[in-house]
């Protein structure tokens, strides 16, 4: 099941938000990075070592280079972790009264979890003593805090995947403006959030009912198809026109239509 959900659900919407950074904001992005914590692990003390051959290197699921605060911003490395949940009532409260409330929940857990598992191999690893800040909590303190991105099972996502799309447009307005022939950067950095909306939210959608129809086949007996997370990526950029749908009719002079024209 696990296998499915990370097949289905977590993997394209990753894959694409890698594609997003690459595309539209120009700048640099790794998927499932081991290096941020395996540099750290590698200067594991000889008598943690036994202990390093049962556990896996901790990953980080996006990795991209984002402008950072001030004035004048310098470009940092962000680390990102996305998750996707279920319907289940652990997740889902009667009590809830917002259609995000389930993902932001979520997002507000993933920081303290990842903090606490730098925490437990400190301790297991290195041989800290509870409350010292080892190694791996260092390395994990050298970045900005973590940006947590939740997916959830109605098409909703939590408010820092939102700041993610929108720190990409601003990133790529400039460069996007005279390629989709937008009247001006404002325009075309809403087009190119807009654009990345419609992307993540197919992508998101079509995630969760393929998983349905696999758990459906699972319980009649049946293997489940195969699907191929690079394809899924390009069918969602395909579904909204492509790259090279992003542009504005000629002749529009700020007026006329104001979002990237779908289909090509």
């Amino acid at each position: 099941a696990h296998n499915h959900v990370a097949k289905l659900r977590h993997d394209p919407a990753f894959n694409l938000l890698a594609s997003f950074a690459r595309s539209y904001a120009s700048t640099i992005a790794r998927r499932e990075d081991a290096d941020i914590f395996g540099s750290v692990l590698a200067g594991v003390p000889p008598a943690g070592r036994a202990a390093l051959r049962r556990r896996r290197v901790p990953t980080v699921d996006l990795v991209v280079v984002l402008n950072g605060a001030g004035s004048a911003p310098q470009l940092v490395q962000t680390l990102c972790e996305l998750k996707s949940i279920s319907y289940c009532p652990t997740r889902y409260g009667q009590s809830d009264t917002r259609r995000c409330q389930a993902a932001e929940r979520r997002a507000a857990a993933v920081g303290g979890e990842r903090r606490r598992a730098c925490a437990q191999l400190d301790e297991e690893l290195f041989g800290m003593q509870p409350g010292q800040v080892g190694p791996m909590q260092a390395r994990l303190n050298s970045f900005p805090p973590i940006r947590t991105l939740v997916i959830g099972s109605f098409g909703e996502w939590s408010a820092g995947l939102a700041d993610l799309l929108a720190t990409f447009s601003h990133m790529g307005a400039d460069a996007w403006m005279a390629r989709m022939g937008a009247p001006s950067r404002d325009v075309a950095r809403a087009a190119l959030e807009r654009h990345m909306r419609l992307q993540l939210a197919a992508c998101v959608v079509r995630g969760h009912a393929q998983l349905l129809l696999a758990r459906a086949q699972m319980a009649r007996g049946q293997a489940p198809p195969h699907r191929h997370a690079a394809h899924g990526v390009q069918a969602d950029v395909d579904a909204c026109g492509g790259v090279d749908g992003l542009c504005f009719r000629r002749g529009d002079g700020g007026g006329g239509r104001r979002g990237p024209a779908r289909g090509g």
